[in-house]
Order: structure tokens, then C-alpha cells, then sequence
């Protein structure tokens, strides 16, 4: 399985690692890149985990060139996408995420799930302390990790049911 994450301040690719390692725990055979390292090849999986930073409602730009760059091949293979950012209780307004939606359709995802975020002042800029100040954004890790450990068994549960995955040791 391959795991692709687009964060810009590490949170994200923490909520990656996260789901990774659990797969590994379940004995699944994984590989994380980040979502702007150079193409990789998706011949050798059978499966994926794409997630992005929610920044304004929006993907970045990494994580939007990825699935439109390799749409084809993720249409053929289980694919499910993960978003992390809201701030506070996790939730997010349904029209906040509708370019992930629109990024989705065709390729068949199994489930888009939105994970809480993490805001720590010490990461930021000038410019985005005061983008946080503005919209009165909370600081804090807000981050679930027994959601994400439990989204990851899922996948792991759904992989081992597959008739023809080659991922399950």
C-alpha cells in the first residue's frame, strides 16, 4: 500500500505515519511519500491512502496534483483520502470540502475521512498568525489518535477481505 500526505507543518504527515504504522501492525506492507516528491511509480501497489492539510477548505497543492496526475491508476485500485485541519470539535461545513469531493469523482474512494487538526503557534508565520488571529482559530492538537488507529484497522479489515490483494501477509 502506498501512503501519500501533503503537510505543511508536520501535522499531517504525523496523522500518515500514524495510519502506516498500524497497517504494518496488521501486516500490511507500506510505503509513505509526500504527496510533491518526484512521481512515484504506483505499479508496485495494490492499494492507497492519500491525505492533505485542509488549508482555507482546500487540499494543497501537492495532494490535488497527486490524484489528478495519477487518477488513472487510483481508479483502478482501493483508494481511500483523509483530510486533516478543523480546528476544535473536527468537523468541518460540508461546502468547505467541495474540491476534494470534485478531485474524487471517478476514482471509486472507499471513504474520505476528516480528522481534527493540529494549531501550534510556534509553527506559524507573521502572515499566518494573523490569518489565525482573524478567523479566531484555537491553538491546540485536536488530533484523535484512537480515531485514526481505528479508520486504519478498517482499511487493514477491508484489504484482508479483498479476493485478489497481494498486501496481506
Amino acid at each position: 500500500m502506498l501512503v501519500v500526505v501533503a503537510s505543511k507543518h508536520g501535522s499531517t504527515s504525523a496523522i500518515a505515519t500514524a495510519v502506516s504504522d498500524e497497517l504494518r501492525e496488521r501486516g500490511i506492507a507500506v510505503s509513505i511519500t509526500a504527496a510533491n516528491d518526484p512521481d512515484p511509480s504506483l505499479d508496485d501497489y495494490d492499494a492507497a491512502v492519500i491525505g492533505s492539510a485542509i488549508y482555507v477548505g482546500h487540499w494543497m497543492k501537492g495532494a490535488r496534483n497527486f490524484l489528478q496526475a495519477h487518477g488513472e491508476q487510483l481508479r483502478g485500485m482501493p483508494l481511500w483520502l483523509f483530510s486533516s485541519g478543523p480546528l476544535g470539535d473536527g468537523s468541518a461545513p460540508p461546502d468547505e470540502l467541495a474540491d476534494i469531493r470534485a478531485l474524487a469523482v471517478g476514482l471509486h474512494v472507499r471513504d474520505h475521512r476528516i480528522f481534527a487538526g493540529n494549531l501550534d503557534k510556534a509553527d506559524l508565520n507573521l502572515a499566518e498568525r494573523a490569518a489565525v488571529r482573524m478567523v479566531h482559530a484555537p491553538y491546540g492538537d485536536f488530533r484523535d489518535w484512537d480515531e485514526i488507529r481505528s479508520w486504519a484497522k478498517t482499511i487493514s479489515e477491508e484489504l484482508a477481505n479483498e479476493p485478489t490483494s497481494a498486501s496481506v501477509k
